[in-house]
């Protein structure tokens, strides 16, 4: 089979799997959780969870690696400094402004 074949049938794989990670959330709005119909939805939208993330982790590794600093920095780096953003929003808006001893207690886990 054509390389593109290959690519084009897992991106039709890989979108499906997105539109069950979206049907693990908005489950989660559910008012029941022991009814049968979210126990059914709920067998059907999470193994695909776990396929997204073996399809993710083929599509970036698929590739040879020639420069291990590039690729830290464009894979790793990327993702954490957005997410350590997000934490902040997230902490200052439920919890207002930031003190910074909680945040380093939080991040140490010490009680301070």
């Amino acid at each position: 089979m054509n390389d593109r074949v290959i690519n084009y049938r897992l991106d039709l794989l890989r979108i499906y799997c997105s539109l069950c990670i979206i049907g693990i959330h908005v489950s989660a709005f559910m008012s029941d959780y022991s009814t049968l119909a979210y126990r059914i939805l709920q067998s059907f939208v999470r193994p695909p969870l776990w396929v997204f993330l073996g399809l993710t982790g083929f599509f970036v590794l698929g590739k040879p690696i020639t420069d291990k600093i590039r690729f830290v920095y464009t894979h790793i780096l990327t993702l954490v400094v957005p997410m350590v953003i997000y934490v902040l929003f997230y902490h200052i808006y439920y919890n207002g402004s930031p003190k910074w001893y909680n945040v380093l207690s939080v991040l140490t886990k010490d009680n301070i």
